[in-house]
């Protein structure tokens, strides 16, 4: 059986229904973008590819992002085009990436950062 990469979009981000994420997943992502983006989103199924493999559906992800782009939407997304999720990634990568990781320790200021990167606010760099 082939599994099937789907093309999605997430809409209503921050309550903004100009606002909108384009990804792609294997399987349903729709609970990871209600914690980052709110509860409000309306998460939809827009394509999908008979492939895992990055060459035939980072085209059609970085298609979805321009063409709402194109349309006036606001794109959430920090890549122009088509990215790499962790779920493409070798177990091999993987496991690179978590030992590089052990034992890391960031700043307050750099968790701040990073926390509000995540959520789409801008960084005020006066008051951190």
């Amino acid at each position: 059986m082939k599994k099937v990469t789907k093309i999605y979009l997430v809409e209503n981000c921050y309550e903004d229904p100009n606002k909108v994420y384009i990804g792609k997943t294997i399987n349903s992502r729709k609970y990871n973008h209600k914690k980052t983006y709110g509860d409000q989103i309306i998460y939809t199924f827009i394509d999908e590819i008979n492939s895992l493999n990055r060459k035939d559906w980072e085209p059609l992800e970085s298609y979805w992002i321009e063409q709402f782009r194109q349309w006036g939407f606001d794109i959430v997304n920090k890549r122009k085009k088509g990215g790499m999720g962790p779920e493409f990634l070798s177990k091999e990568a993987r496991e690179k990436k978590s030992k590089s990781m052990i034992g890391k320790t960031h700043s307050k200021e750099t968790c701040s950062k990073m926390s509000l990167s995540k959520i789409g606010k801008p960084l005020n760099h006066g008051n951190i």
